[in-house]
């Protein structure tokens, strides 16, 4: 990861891949990870290496556009792309997320991982259905780790972490709403 971002910082995505995958591939299929894991890893963390400070040239473009100032653009594309920095080393210990293994268990893994960064935005962002409180932030985000990690016990608690506090903040909501129509 560390070599893809650094490489990535000073020239465009096709090059850092290419050099990263000469220089880290046979490395990564040494220590037993399968070909396609190995290159989907390097070009993944190639592509994010335009919004990683403190180079971010994705951000310094977008900073020109928008005119508005890059670092600031930078730090808020590492906190809106923070989930995935995280994907490419749930892929690579869980080939079902490849599409590699029984159909069952392969959209399982696609569904809980969906389900999963949208805990991760919401608990990055601190919204869900309403506003979310720390705790609930921090629950989001558990279960945001659990169903990414795709094992049918993790996926469970995360399942059940998720829809308590959307369930919750559903009523919150609901409860507001009402609240307000009934005041003149």
């Amino acid at each position: 990861m560390i070599v893809c971002v650094l490489l990535g910082m000073g020239m465009p995505v096709p090059s850092a891949y290419i050099l990263t995958a000469v220089l880290t591939a046979p490395a990564l299929t040494g220590l037993g990870l399968p070909t396609l894991a190995a290159h989907l890893f390097i070009i993944y963390f190639s592509v994010l290496s335009a919004i990683t400070p403190p180079v971010a040239v994705a951000a310094y473009a977008t900073a020109a556009i928008a005119e508005a100032n890059p670092i600031t653009i930078g730090f808020k594309a590492i906190r809106l792309g923070l989930v995935a920095f995280l994907v490419p080393y749930f892929f690579v210990y869980h080939q079902e997320l490849l599409l590699s293994g029984p159909p069952a268990d392969v959209l399982l893994a696609i569904v809980t991982a969906a389900l999963g960064v949208i805990c991760f935005a919401a608990a990055l962002e601190g919204w869900l259905a309403s506003r979310l409180g720390m705790v609930e932030r921090v629950l989001v985000a558990t279960a945001g780790f659990m169903l990414m990690d795709a094992r049918v016990y993790t996926d469970g608690v995360g399942i059940f972490l998720f829809f308590a506090i959307l369930l919750r903040q559903l009523v919150v909501v609901r409860a507001g709403s009402v609240q307000r129509k009934e005041t003149p």
